[in-house]
Parts: structure tokens; C-alpha cells; sequence
């Protein structure tokens, strides 16, 4: 693990911020913040100059030891507080050669040792870290902060056996140090020592019952055991003490999320709202807690609170543009995604669905400028050269738009669709023999996908290759035995060409057991026709009909059915529904001339 030290801590508790608080909250993220606005802590300190130039420097004890001349203290003091403005600032590297300028005016200055650990550490410097800890501790054996500083770098590098020793000896100097007492606690609960820790927390809690971190480091400690029902006892004993405590809050409704318990969790946060209610946060879980619900418009309005507060709130711009997509509202679903845009123009997942937005608002135009700006490498690029497709071929740009695809189709995210996509635009220019590379090259890049093998079947059998396109299905069928539309493809083929009729009638029943549809039950309907069985026949094609009355094919089959059952009359009347709906149908004109005068 690599070696990283939380931020320069203080020595109270301070509330974590709602950065901080994302699962699994180790009890490691107990370890009290150091703020990076140290310098204004100790630079009017700094700047006073020294209250005892002899025994003590500001730094630390100096056995007696006064200064080397006169103004070298200052000089120091300066330089100290140049470091840690440095700091703050952002240039650790220059802040620490500043000390180890300071360093070398007052060489045994403990706490200068002591901020350069604490620098050198916050850099993942360890080693160096460590030695500038032992040089303070040289001069100064029980410096606390230095030996509280010495036990977080065992912790931050997982050696908690190091760091336990330095804890129980801080607080054999100053038993009511809570922070090492915390510390030792996670110390302990790392190093597996389960009775420990709860000893120390315990104790914690005994001193002062209503000291939240103590309480909060027992629930992360029963978490960590996979002891939820202990973990949810111990946030809310906090909580019931502590109302509204940001990080129980936070946790124990992430807890609950994670249970599926979504009532709870929501009230959890319900009750956080009501003492802070205008904690971003908080109101963000509580809205996901109402959307996992299928609550839109309440989750809707905490996203609106959050806009009115925070218009620039992504995750709330984000997730009410969703809702507005789910409850078909193009337009300000449209409206949402284009200002995610605005505020971060790489966010290729806001642009994406800005296109989605406005094709379905009918803004083809502007839709295939969203898609178009999609990055390449964006995860989502292959879904948008779908759409872009599409897109140029509604707009009378199918040339265009394959041209496009073709361009990019080794971009990682390509998906089967876009084969398939691919396939159909070649077809509508009249390109067969492109359209059927297509699909052999979607096959070879997706060989388990059993759509492109479909659809390749259905373009043989439109060729009138029908035995390649029967081999097509059947080896669909290898892949994807319960297939219901490749079942269905063969019963149908077969019955077509009244060949082993008994196969036909056991692909088209299981099909239909697969996929109640009416073009399966006109399969079934159709085999039975061929078998003999009419009446059965009748039975199947009446309701495919019934389900879809639009379909001709439908009606000319259960035409036939009808004129084979001495039906005449019935039968007349399907034949002249085809007629309505394709004039032109010489065929079903012949049949209809066939049964004129017939009763």
C-alpha cells in the first residue's frame, strides 16, 4: 500500500466534510484533520518573538541553551512562518527548503523537526518523515505532537503494531489526549484486536457518553466486522444524542442503501434535513433514495432545492435531466444536459444525453450536432455513432452518415448495434453485397452475438437464399438454443417448403412458449395449416390477426384457411382487407377471382 498521511491534523474534532464521507469509511478517516490554514495559527505567535529566550525557544525546550546571536530567533520565526505560508499556498517543496534553512539557525529547535515531519510527510516521504521525528524527539523526548505524528504514519502505512506503543505513551503523559485514544482504537481494530479497541472506544464513551467520534468509530469498527444490525445500534445511539451528525448520517443511510432498505435510509435522512436543511449532501442521498423508489416528482423537487441554492450543481443538473428523460420531457430534459455542457464541456455523458434529448424532442438537426462532439475514446461513442447513423439517414444524409461510421468503426466502444446499423443503411442504398460484409464483419468481431447472425439469416432468405439462411439460424440456434425468432424463422421455412413438418410443429410451439407474438402464432398457425390440421390452423391465425390486424401476410394466410374450411364468404373478406391495404397484389387477386360466387 502506498504511504499517504492525512492532511497537517489539530487536535480536536473537527466535522468531517461531505468529501470525505464515501464508503467504506475506514476508521482510519477518524484521524482529525490538519488544516492547510495552519499558518494563521501560529503566525501571530510567530511574530511576537520568544516569551523566554533562555530556558525555552518558541520551538521547544534547548537545555538551557540560549540563542547563538542576537535576531537568529527572529530570523526563524520568520522563516517558520514563510514555511507554512508556502504551504498553504501549495509549494511543499519550497516550504520545505525553508525549513531546513530555519533548521540550520536552530538545529535542535524540536518543533521545527516536528513541522518538517509533518511536511515531508504529507508529501509521501516517509523515511524522511521518520528521521525528522526522531530528531525532534532527540531534543524533546515526550513531544506528544511528535509522537502522535510518528503513530498516524504507522497507521496511514498499515503497521499498527509501531504506532500502538506511541499512543499508550502519549497517554500515560496526558490520559485525556482524545486523539490518541481514538487512535489507539483504530490502531488496535487494524491490527485485528477486536476486544481492544472496543475497550478503548468504550472507555471513550464512558468518560463523555455524548462524544460523538467515539461512538461513530464503534459503528465504522462493527461495519468493518460485517456486523451491520451492531453498526446501525451504535449511528443511531450517536445520532439519538448527537441529532443531525453529518458523518452517521451519511453512513448509516449509505448502509441502508446498501441493504436495500430504502424506507429507512430515507428517513435517516429525512431527519439529517430537518436539523441542516441545507446540507447538499444529505438532500442529494435522500433524492437517490426517492428515485430508487420510483418517487420522480418528490426526488425532482430536492434537485430543484439543490439548483435554487446551487445552480451549478452537476450531480442535481444531472440527475434532473434524468427524471425529465424518464418522464418524457424532452425539452427541459434538453434544457438540463445543454447547461452540464456548458459548465463542463469533456463531460461526455451530459452531451450524450442532450442528444438523446433532442432526438426525442424531434430536433434531429441539433441532435447529430451533440453526437457528433462526442470524444472517440468516450465509453459512449459507440451507442452515439448508433444515433448518428440514424440520424444522417432521417435527415436524407445516409451516404453521409456511413461514410461516418465506417471512419470510426475502430473506436474501442463499438458495439454489435452499430453492425447491424451498418448492415441496414448499405440496404437502404440498394448495396446487398455491402450490407452482407457488414454483418460478416460484425460476426467476426462479435461472434456470440446472436442478433447479427439473425440478421444476416434474414438477409439471405431476402436474397432467396433460403437453405444459407436455414444454416445461418440453425447455427444461431448452437449459440442461443431458446432463440424464439430463429425457432420460429426454420418452423416457418419448413413449413413453407412442407418439409418434416413434425420438426416445424415442435420449433413453433416452443417459440411460442418463448414468445407469445402474433407473427410466431401465425407460424403455428401456418404449420398446422400444412399438416391438415384447420381447424387448430383457424384457431391460431384468428387471433394473430385479431393482434395485428395491419399485417397482410396474417390475413392471406388465414384467407386461405377459411377458402380450405368451405368458409367462402369469411374468406373473400381477408383477401379484400389485402387488396385495401396492397392494390396490387395480383395473387390475391387471382384467390379472391377463385371464390367469387363460392358459398
Amino acid at each position: 500500500m502506498p504511504f499517504r498521511l492525512p492532511p497537517f491534523p489539530v487536535h480536536d474534532f473537527p466535522v468531517v466534510s461531505a468529501a470525505r464521507l464515501r464508503p467504506p469509511y475506514p476508521l482510519e478517516n477518524l484521524m482529525p484533520l490538519r488544516p492547510a490554514i495552519a499558518v494563521l495559527l501560529f503566525l501571530p505567535f510567530c511574530l511576537t518573538g520568544c516569551a523566554r529566550l533562555g530556558e525555552f525557544s518558541l520551538f521547544g525546550k534547548r537545555e538551557g541553551a540560549g540563542l547563538e546571536r542576537k535576531g537568529a530567533e527572529g530570523d526563524t520565526a520568520f522563516l517558520f512562518a514563510k514555511a507554512n505560508l508556502l504551504e498553504s499556498e501549495g509549494f511543499p517543496e519550497e516550504a520545505e527548503e525553508t525549513l531546513a534553512e530555519a533548521l540550520r539557525l536552530d538545529p535542535k529547535a524540536s518543533f521545527l523537526h516536528y513541522r518538517m515531519a509533518s511536511l515531508q510527510a504529507l508529501q509521501g516521504k516517509k523515511e524522511a518523515a521518520l528521521q525528522s521525528i526522531r530528531s525532534a524527539l532527540r531534543y524533546q523526548p515526550d513531544f506528544i505532537d511528535a509522537l502522535l505524528l510518528l503513530a498516524e504514519i504507522h497507521l496511514a502505512s498499515q503497521e499498527p503494531e509501531q504506532a500502538i506503543p506511541h499512543l499508550l505513551r502519549i497517554l500515560e503523559l496526558k490520559p485525556e489526549q482524545e486523539g490518541a485514544s481514538l487512535k489507539l482504537g483504530v490502531a488496535y481494530a487494524q491490527a485485528g484486536k477486536k476486544e481492544e479497541a472496543i475497550r478503548v472506544f468504550g472507555k471513550m464513551i464512558e468518560r463523555d457518553p455524548d462524544a460523538p467520534w467515539a461512538w461513530l468509530a464503534l459503528a465504522r469498527f462493527y461495519r468493518q466486522l460485517g456486523q451491520d444490525a451492531e453498526a446501525e445500534k451504535h449511528y443511531r445511539e450517536l445520532l439519538s444524542r448527537q441529532a443531525g451528525f453529518e458523518p452517521a448520517v451519511l453512513e448509516l443511510g449509505e448502509m441502508l442503501e446498501r441493504q436495500r432498505q430504502w424506507e429507512k435510509a430515507l428517513a435517516v435522512f429525512e431527519a439529517g434535513l430537518r436539523e441542516d436543511p441545507g446540507h447538499t449532501e444529505m438532500r442529494l442521498r435522500q433524492a437517490q433514495v426517492l428515485l430508487m423508489l420510483n418517487r420522480f416528482d418528490e426526488a425532482m423537487a430536492h434537485y430543484q432545492t439543490i439548483l435554487e441554492e446551487d445552480p451549478d450543481n452537476l450531480e442535481a443538473l444531472r440527475k434532473a435531466g434524468l427524471i425529465h428523460l424518464e418522464q418524457e420531457r424532452w425539452s427541459e430534459a434538453a434544457a438540463a444536459f445543454a447547461l452540464q455542457v456548458a459548465l463542463r464541456p469533456d463531460w461526455d455523458q451530459a452531451r450524450y444525453y442532450l442528444g438523446i434529448a433532442l432526438e426525442k424532442d424531434g430536433k434531429n438537426a441539433e441532435a447529430l450536432e451533440a453526437f457528433l462532439a462526442l470524444r472517440p475514446r468516450s465509453s459512449l461513442f459507440g451507442d452515439a455513432l448508433v444515433h448518428i447513423g440514424y440520424l444522417q439517414h432521417g435527415l436524407g444524409r445516409t451516404a453521409e452518415g456511413l461514410d461516418y461510421i465506417e471512419r470510426n468503426l475502430d473506436a474501442k466502444a463499438v458495439s454489435p448495434a452499430l453492425f447491424r446499423l451498418l448492415a441496414a443503411l448499405y440496404e437502404e442504398l440498394g448495396k446487398e453485397t455491402e450490407a452482407l460484409g457488414a454483418l460478416e464483419r460484425g460476426i467476426a468481431a462479435f461472434p456470440q452475438d446472436a442478433e447479427l447472425r439473425y440478421q444476416k439469416g434474414l438477409h439471405l432468405e431476402k436474397g432467396g437464399e433460403t437453405d444459407a439462411a436455414v444454416a445461418v439460424m440453425e447455427e444461431l440456434l448452437g449459440l442461443q438454443p431458446e432463440h424464439a425468432d430463429a425457432l420460429n424463422f426454420i418452423a416457418y421455412s419448413l413449413a413453407e417448403r412442407g418439409r418434416d413438418l413434425d420438426r416445424a410443429l415442435h420449433l413453433a410451439q416452443q417459440a411460442l412458449a418463448l414468445k407469445d407474438r402474433p407473427h410466431i402464432r401465425d407460424t403455428l398457425g401456418w404449420v398446422h395449416f400444412k399438416r391438415g390440421n384447420l381447424a387448430e390452423a383457424r384457431k391460431y391465425l384468428e387471433r394473430a390477426v385479431a393482434e395485428l390486424p395491419e399485417d397482410t401476410v396474417l390475413r392471406m394466410h388465414l384467407g386461405e384457411v377459411l377458402a380450405a374450411l368451405g368458409k367462402y364468404r369469411e374468406a373473400r373478406d381477408q383477401y379484400r382487407k389485402v387488396l385495401e391495404k396492397e392494390p396490387e397484389n395480383e395473387a390475391v387477386r387471382d384467390k379472391l377471382k377463385q371464390l367469387e360466387g363460392k358459398k
